[in-house]
């Protein structure tokens, strides 16, 4: 009788347990459900609002990166509890695949931005130049590899590849590439004041004044000579 009395204790135990482990498994699903649509509202932001069509300045990009970066750790500590309550219920464990794709767009951004300003503060340095001491040679080198550069890192990173800031800055370097060539060609010792003259008129620029001792890189890159260049190819000829 003692035992059957023990067996009988037993089961009510348990009888009254599994309610309570019903409850509370419940609860952990809806958590879970709450959670997964934090995540997608989050994901939402973030492809709304991350500097990946930004055109401002680098600190306000890097300001986003930022914030997003705080958010999304918070997020993953926030899964990683999720999936310990799913685990302790015999839940199937959810991934967030979203979660994921925001850590590695993230870290894409963070890599195009530093290349960003570094192409920016490389072609600032480049403006104060004079024109005779212009080494066209070593600048073109330079600007290839930054174009060699910028193609690896979207054909590593296809997503990188479709954000408009991406193919601004690999426009940008394009464009220096064309323009530093035809810079070279002005230096030609043919180029007389007549020409200086017509370049001018087919770049719609004030009048350019090429011995003038200040006369720099910045006075030919605002020509934006590669807009140009068949006209001014023709000036050279």
């Amino acid at each position: 009788m003692a035992w059957e009395a023990t067996v009988s204790h037993t089961y009510k135990k348990k009888e009254d347990i599994f309610p309570m482990q019903t409850a509370e498994t419940d609860h952990t699903k809806e958590e879970v459900r709450g959670f997964y649509e934090k995540m997608r509202v989050f994901r939402t932001g973030f492809r709304k609002s991350a500097p990946s069509t930004f055109t401002g300045p680098p600190d306000e990009a890097y300001a986003m990166l930022d914030k997003f970066e705080l958010e999304l750790r918070e997020f993953e500590a926030e899964a990683v509890e999720m999936n310990e309550l799913e685990e302790l219920f015999e839940l199937p464990v959810s991934k967030y695949q979203e979660m994921a794709d925001t850590r590695s767009e993230l870290k894409q951004l963070k890599l195009l931005w530093d290349f960003r300003v570094m192409v920016n503060a490389t072609f600032e340095s480049w403006k104060v130049f004079l024109w005779t001491d212009i080494d066209t040679e070593a600048l073109e080198s330079f600007t290839n590899k930054l174009k060699q550069r910028i193609k690896k890192m979207g054909d590593r990173n296809q997503t990188m590849k479709q954000w408009s800031t991406y193919r601004d800055t690999e426009t940008w370097v394009k464009n220096m590439a064309i323009t530093l060539p035809l810079v070279s060609e002005l230096h030609s010792p043919s180029m007389r004041d007549r020409h200086w003259k017509n370049l001018a008129t087919v770049c719609h620029s004030a009048p350019l004044k090429p011995n003038d001792p200040k006369f720099c890189l910045e006075d030919l890159l605002a020509l934006e000579l590669h807009k140009h260049a068949d006209d001014v190819a023709d000036v050279v000829e």
